[in-house]
C-alpha cells in the first residue's frame, strides 16, 4: 500500500484508530501513550478508541450478548462433560464466570469464549 497508494495509509484502522503502516512496536507504544493521555484527561477525539459501531468486528462481549446460541452455550458451560474430562477446570468457577457475564460483567467474555472454543474442540474430537 505504501508504494501503490500511500494516501490509503492516512485512513485510520477501524479497530485501533491508528495508521495501518505502524509496526507492532509502534502500535503498542502509541496505544500506551494514548491510554496514559486518556487517564490524565488529555485524550482527544483523534486519539480515542473507535466506538463499538466503528469497529470491523464485535467485541467478545457483543458477540456473546448478540448470539442466542452462544448465550445458551455459556449457560451450559458449568456442566460441560468435555471441560470436566480435561481435569483442569473448576466447574464452579466456570459457572461463576458465566453468572458474572449474565450480571453485566463484560470482562469475563474473553475467558468464556476461550472455554467455549475448548469445549467445542473436545466435543468434535473423535475418541
Amino acid at each position: 500500500i505504501k508504494y501503490l497508494n500511500p494516501d490509503l495509509l492516512k485512513i485510520r484502522n477501524a479497530n485501533t484508530n491508528l495508521r495501518a503502516d505502524l509496526s507492532p512496536t509502534s502500535l503498542t507504544i502509541e496505544s500506551w501513550i494514548r491510554g496514559a493521555k486518556r487517564r490524565l484527561g488529555m485524550g482527544g477525539s483523534i486519539s480515542a478508541d473507535p466506538s463499538v459501531d466503528d469497529r470491523s468486528w464485535p467485541t467478545e462481549s457483543q458477540l456473546l450478548s448478540n448470539s442466542q446460541v452462544l448465550h445458551n452455550r455459556i449457560k451450559e458451560l458449568g456442566n460441560s462433560e468435555q471441560l470436566e474430562s480435561i481435569g483442569i477446570f473448576d466447574p464452579s468457577k466456570i459457572k461463576q464466570l458465566a453468572d458474572n457475564f449474565e450480571l453485566g460483567n463484560a470482562s469475563t467474555a474473553a475467558a468464556l469464549l476461550t472455554l467455549l472454543t475448548i469445549d467445542e474442540f473436545i466435543r468434535g474430537t473423535p475418541r
